[in-house]
């Protein structure tokens, strides 16, 4: 059985020929797939017959009701993979955009990935690696960025609606 949550059928074609070679071979001998959402679902079924059926992820939302967000303040948060495909690349292209209006905004990071030492290091960007309560930080904020090629499920998106952010998310 799969666990269809990650960019796997996504990322599929754009693998270097042996790598896809693989993965196809190792996915004729995938019994059944749950998929975190139909979008997961719709992916896999490109590449396999196995049954697929979508089991949306949990939400702990209690973690999350009682804080209270700073919706006056110019900083956004994100939480996830620190990676391409969750389009932190692009998220830290818009901040600098915001903060050519906003010279006060943060941009709060919490994730571990490829992209976290590079991003560390920009001004007013705090990538802090996993963090056991993002709360923490996402009660710093106003906003809340999602801005994944990608987006399995958005279970981060939830946690934020939860805290009360605005969330911002791409199409994907």
């Amino acid at each position: 059985i799969l666990i269809n949550s990650d960019p796997l059928f996504y990322d599929l074609p754009n693998l270097s020929w042996y790598k896809r070679k693989y993965l196809l071979y190792i996915i004729k001998k995938i019994d059944g797939i749950i998929s975190t959402s139909y979008f997961m679902k719709e992916l896999a079924q490109k590449y396999t017959k196995a049954p697929n059926e979508v089991v949306y992820p949990f939400a702990n939302v209690n973690q999350f009701t009682s804080v209270k967000p700073n919706l006056n303040s110019h900083n956004i948060a994100f939480v996830g993979s620190v990676e391409k495909h969750k389009g932190v690349d692009l998220l830290v292209d818009a901040f600098k955009m915001v903060r050519e209006k906003y010279r006060d905004s943060k941009l709060y990071i919490c994730g571990e990935g490829k992209l976290r030492k590079t991003i560390s290091n920009m001004d007013n960007i705090y990538a802090p690696g996993f963090y056991k309560h993002p709360e923490e930080y996402l009660k710093k904020c106003g906003i809340y960025v999602n801005a994944s090629r990608i987006e399995s499920f958005g279970i981060n998106i939830i946690e934020a609606m939860c805290v009360g952010l605005i969330p911002i998310v791409s199409e994907n």
